[in-house]
């Protein structure tokens, strides 16, 4: 098993609340977007704005489908801080214990 430091644990905290932020700032640039799209969508008439139609509820799923996956990171970088601070607990309460 390999060793578990304090380091450990502040690269991912770090990590974790840096990847929070870029992760709020697509979610605020997604929804600029998606109000630019909605606005757009008037302009467009007969076939045009079909395929607009269309090409906006596609852009918006794959959107979607990386805020999924961003949350899911974002969720699994918290975790693994949280996993390697009780590990480092327990490693020092069981040294405690066999001193």
């Amino acid at each position: 098993m390999a060793a578990v430091n304090l380091q450990d644990a502040s690269i991912l905290s770090a990590a974790a609340s840096s990847f929070e932020e870029h992760h709020q700032q697509y979610n605020a640039l997604n929804s600029q977007l998606d109000g630019l799209v909605s606005d757009a969508q008037g302009q467009w008439r007969g076939q045009a704005a079909a395929s607009f139609a269309q090409s906006a509820t596609r852009w918006h799923e794959a959107s979607q489908a990386i805020a999924q996956i961003l949350n899911d990171i974002q969720e699994n970088l918290h975790s693994s801080g949280v996993d390697y601070n009780r590990v480092e607990e327990e490693q020092a309460a069981a040294l405690n214990l066999n001193l």
